[in-house]
């Protein structure tokens, strides 16, 4: 699926070092020719709002001169000790190499996000269906962060949790960043694919 912002783990960011990479980012922009928009926050977690005002009319791809492309950069500390995975990105005329994170922390954190986020999100139902074949849970980033160490009791957070969900709605809110039409069933389905899967 197509991701709506971007989001990056803070391992002792400052305040400082983050308004310094959105100086950075701001000064390349306009270095390619860019008129852009830069405002940081920093409420619990560090956030980089960077518009791109007059980008879309100017392309032709809407009528309305004030409307603007949004990027956002989060960043946030997970207070969970991790060794970030090196991969090299080969993408878009990009070669670099990056540090991610381990994929079994990222479907734990899908998972978390499940179980406590004030307003659900399609996309943590998406994505763990997605990882879950691929992975399986990190336990001891759930017990640190959900008290949660065994499958039994994740199986019956998540599903407990799900009690509440409209999946319709969910459907509705991660449409527009799906690549096939098809996967709709990946949230659809959630529930009655939770209940079966071994974790």
């Amino acid at each position: 699926r197509f991701s709506e912002d971007l989001d990056f783990d803070n391992f002792n960011l400052s305040r400082e070092d983050f308004e310094s990479i959105g100086g950075l980012i701001e000064k390349q922009l306009r270095r390619q020719g860019f008129e852009v928009e830069i405002r940081n926050v920093f409420k619990g977690a560090f956030h980089c709002y960077i518009k791109f005002p007059n980008l879309l009319y100017e392309s032709g791809l809407s009528g309305h001169r004030e409307e603007k492309i949004l990027i956002q950069l989060d960043t946030e500390p997970q207070h969970f000790d991790f060794q970030p995975e090196s991969h090299v990105l080969n993408k878009f005329d990009v070669f670099t190499n990056i540090l991610t994170t381990p994929i079994d922390i990222l479907l734990s954190q899908k998972l978390y996000a499940i179980c406590n986020r004030p307003r659900p999100k399609g996309r943590d139902f998406f994505d763990v269906s997605f990882l879950l074949p691929r992975t399986k849970p990190n336990y001891g980033y759930l017990e640190q962060k959900m008290g949660i160490a065994t499958p039994k009791d994740l199986k019956g957070a998540v599903l407990e949790a799900c009690q509440t969900i409209d999946f319709e709605a969910m459907v509705k809110d991660v449409q527009a960043f799906l690549f096939n039409a098809k996967d709709e069933k990946r949230i659809r389905l959630f529930n009655e694919y939770f209940k079966q899967v071994e974790l």
